[in-house]
């Protein structure tokens, strides 16, 4: 089998590069496996990207090892990751990092990935899935939230800082035990235990700021998001990507069920309702 491969660390001209698998460890890999592979004179750990592709090379490089077979991150991530990479001329090494931070990767490793424990595929069956505007002209955003918070269903909630997710806890106190809460402000030890119980899916709700949108939101189906026209960018390193694009990407290539919530109004999200691509809510 010949599988592609992202790498961790350098991008070689946005091409990525293709390795054989031998027979004894294709039943470990699957796409988002960790394996080690030879490049140049080391050794290095790339993300597995395709499977069973086509190559005319005829001196292909066998994998080392299998390091991880647990796909920490989800399909539907490499397209967003492509997609991204594509739109914004970015090398796509750059991008795998907002997607699955170095702290995250090097405390899985420490720990040999023992604490990824969810062994069933949550994917939703491939259809339409409704992305709804709400336009909050006389309704309260927080009371809304609540209504579209379907405990049947499991939510992520986006807000834009760490200042209104906290005054929105404050006015639901009740939400707090049934979710999984994540602040911009916490150390990287409780990021990464947070990380854990959001892909064990430990809670079926997610409370965080724009950040969520990257991590691996497989297990669950809505997303609620309360846009603000003054934060517009999430920032790594020297890059900047915008929320809604990534947002859009998600929404399409994971199949959720994406509900967008508003005080001011946004002309470029007002535009993607005068094309359909939104369906608007006065409330």
């Amino acid at each position: 089998m010949i599988i592609e491969v992202i790498p961790f660390d350098i991008s070689i001209d946005d091409n990525w590069l293709s390795y054989f698998v031998k027979d004894e460890l294709r039943s470990q890999i699957s796409i988002w496996s960790i394996v080690e592979i030879p490049f140049r004179n080391i050794i290095l750990s790339w993300v597995v990207s395709k499977l069973d592709i086509t190559s005319e090379e005829w001196d292909m490089k066998s994998i080392v090892s299998v390091i991880c077979s647990t796909p920490i991150i989800s399909e539907y991530q490499i397209d967003v990751i492509y997609t991204l990479s594509e739109k914004y001329f970015i090398h796509v090494h750059k991008v795998l990092a907002v997607f699955l931070p170095k702290f995250i990767y090097s405390s899985l490793e420490k720990k040999s990935f023992v604490d990824l424990s969810r062994t069933v595929s949550n994917k939703r069956p491939i259809s339409d899935s409704e992305k709804i505007l709400y336009y909050c002209s006389k309704t309260d955003v927080f009371k809304k939230i609540s209504e579209l918070t379907d405990e049947k269903k499991w939510t992520v909630i986006v807000f834009p800082d760490d200042f209104m997710l906290d005054e929105f806890l404050e006015k639901n106190n009740a939400i707090k035990s049934k979710s999984i809460i994540y602040k911009n402000g916490f150390s990287y030890s409780k990021k990464y235990k947070i990380f854990i119980e959001a892909y064990n899916k430990t809670k079926n709700i997610i409370i965080w700021t724009r950040k969520i949108l990257a991590y691996n939101l497989e297990a669950y189906e809505k997303i609620v998001y309360v846009e603000d026209i003054f934060v517009k960018y999430l920032y790594s390193y020297t890059h900047k990507y915008k929320n809604l694009d990534i947002l859009e990407n998600i929404g399409d290539k994971g199949n959720f069920e994406i509900n967008i919530l508003w005080k001011i109004p946004s002309l470029e999200l007002m535009y993607k309702a005068w094309k359909n691509e939104y369906k608007l809510v006065n409330t």
